[in-house]
């Protein structure tokens, strides 16, 4: 065999791989209108390629400062140490689910699996201050929603706003058309990165359930691009 030639099919064969990648995660999404239970799912085109666009932009994004990139196995303690107090009750999370959310990130980089949540890292130093990520992401209506925190060593120096510009716009252009940014009232930190960004205060819910069981109310920013 020329040297081309398996060079050839080894291309193929990461082609492939991606392309099933992308199938994946558009399956394990929203299923699109119209669709019923029972049948068989198909991937739209749209789909796909947003997928695979996620999966291209959660490997690595830099901005002037920062770099956001996909967690690996040797980020747990990097992660760990960004979890204090104040980032648990910002997110609703009890320590238990803090310790889950470490380990089912450590157990998706070491399988390889697939996941829509990326490290914040200091570009300069690699040091890791936070974590990005987006969830509900919805093919159909080209909607996601994103949520971040960052650590008690990089607060109040702009890294959140300059990690969700990076990442807002990173979505839209994969061609998701609005970014969702939830908060609770008391957050002033996330209504005003959402601010900055652009992002228009689109609803309210009286009665929002956090991870820890806390019903609050919430406010419901978007970013349409």
């Amino acid at each position: 065999m020329r040297a081309a030639d398996a060079g050839d099919k080894d291309e193929a064969r990461i082609v492939a791989s991606r392309a099933d990648a992308s199938t994946r995660l558009a399956l394990s999404m929203r299923p699109a209108k119209g669709w019923k239970r029972g049948t068989k799912r198909r991937v739209p085109d749209h789909a796909a390629q947003m997928a695979q666009g996620l999966i291209d932009a959660f490997t690595r994004v830099e901005t002037e400062r920062l770099v956001l990139r996909r967690v690996t196995p040797a980020d747990t303690g990097g992660l760990a140490r960004t979890m204090d107090q104040v980032m648990l009750t910002a997110n609703g999370w009890t320590a238990q689910q803090a310790s889950d959310f470490l380990g089912q990130a450590t157990l998706l980089a070491t399988a390889g699996l697939l996941s829509t949540n990326a490290v914040i890292a200091n570009r300069a130093t690699g040091e890791i201050i936070g974590e990005i990520g987006c969830r509900n992401l919805d093919f159909d209506e080209r909607s996601c929603e994103i949520g971040w925190w960052i650590g008690p060593a990089a607060r109040r120096r702009g890294c959140a706003t300059e990690a969700v510009v990076a990442m807002v716009r990173t979505l839209h252009g994969v061609g998701f058309r609005r970014i969702w940014i939830g908060t609770s009232p008391d957050n002033v930190a996330v209504q005003r990165t959402a601010a900055t960004i652009g992002a228009q205060l689109v609803k309210t819910q009286r009665r929002h359930k956090l991870p820890n069981g806390k019903v609050m109310r919430s406010l419901w920013f978007a970013h349409d691009g």
